[in-house]
């Protein structure tokens, strides 16, 4: 908790330098930065259940990703627009909206879609996780048949990608979805 209220104040000091670099300064090319330390900030306030002032960041945040990516032209900024999206849906998910959080699982598996070629594992992982998290979401919703496709779609990916990185936190994400899956296969 202490850990979270000094990572809240850092935060807060770093946005009103970037804040102030970007808009009173001018230096548009800093907006990734603040982008990033609103996202940051909304992890902190999630760490101290402010799940309110976490979704209001978060959309600070997509607002200047989608800016970045859609209106400035900047696609390899995509990975940083899914993944803020992502975490909104994680937090209106908190909230209970979670027509709202399928909602944005959607947006940012269509953001992150053009970039799965490339092949890269902690991408590819991501994806997965939102897909997983999504599923979760529609099966509470009595969308049981859609919710069991994507938990095993990223059952799948997680499987895939696992086996050729080796790494241990994508282990630890496959056995979290496998759980999942036997416990809803299994009613």
């Amino acid at each position: 908790m202490d850990d979270a209220r000094g990572a809240l104040k850092m935060w807060d000091k770093a946005i009103a330098i970037w804040e102030q670099l970007v808009t009173r300064e001018g230096q548009r090319e800093l907006l990734s930065d603040l982008a990033t330390a609103y996202s940051k900030k909304a992890d902190a306030m999630l760490a101290l259940d402010d799940n309110r002032g976490a979704a209001t960041l978060c959309d600070k945040a997509i607002a200047i990703w989608e800016r970045l990516v859609d209106r400035d032209g900047h696609r390899e900024r995509s990975d940083e627009l899914a993944n803020t999206y992502s975490a909104k849906a994680d937090v209106v998910n908190l909230m209970g909206d979670h027509w709202g959080a399928v909602a944005l699982y959607d947006r940012a598996l269509d953001t992150w879609e053009p970039l799965r070629e490339q092949g890269d594992a902690s991408l590819i992982s991501n994806i997965a996780w939102a897909k997983a998290r999504r599923g979760q979401t529609l099966i509470a919703l009595g969308e049981k048949p859609k919710g069991l496709g994507d938990l095993r779609s990223a059952r799948d990916m997680i499987q895939a990608v696992a086996a050729s990185s080796g790494r241990a936190d994508l282990q630890e994400r496959l056995g979290r979805v496998e759980e999942v899956l036997a416990k809803y296969l299994g009613e």
